[in-house]
């Protein structure tokens, strides 16, 4: 994960930002767009309001799964938003000349917890 906080001007924590990290090894990046579900447990199933982002064109699926969402959740205490993504870029096909090649996908999180007093200025992308 690599991790950042935003302080106002006072000094005081308003956000954190976990992104997690394209470096890590294999089969923890392959995992990582099920961040999402860990903040399901903690802040709860219900009332999250979530997009089904469309693929761009070239992105396909991994097997049966296309992931790319937009989610959030506002309880009294905090603004959760969470991307989480898992697919193939455009011209990944897991294979090159018949051998596989692992690590040819994007599966990613990206996590903001807000202090709903704060103003939030983040924007709700609208491509890929």
């Amino acid at each position: 994960m690599i991790a950042s906080v935003l302080f106002d001007k006072d000094g005081i924590s308003r956000a954190i930002r976990l992104i997690t990290d394209p470096r890590a090894p294999l089969d923890k990046r392959r995992a990582a767009y099920m961040l999402k579900f860990v903040l399901e447990r903690r802040y709860g199933e219900a009332d999250w309001t979530c997009t089904a982002i469309p693929a761009a064109p070239g992105e396909t699926k991994i097997g049966d799964e296309f992931v790319k969402n937009h989610c959030e959740k506002t309880i009294p205490t905090r603004i959760i938003v969470v991307e989480n993504r898992f697919y193939r870029k455009p011209g990944q096909t897991g294979f090159i000349n018949g051998q596989y090649t692992p690590g040819e996908f994007e599966s990613s999180a990206r996590v903001e917890v807000w202090d709903p007093a704060y103003k939030q200025p983040y924007v709700v992308p609208t491509s890929p």
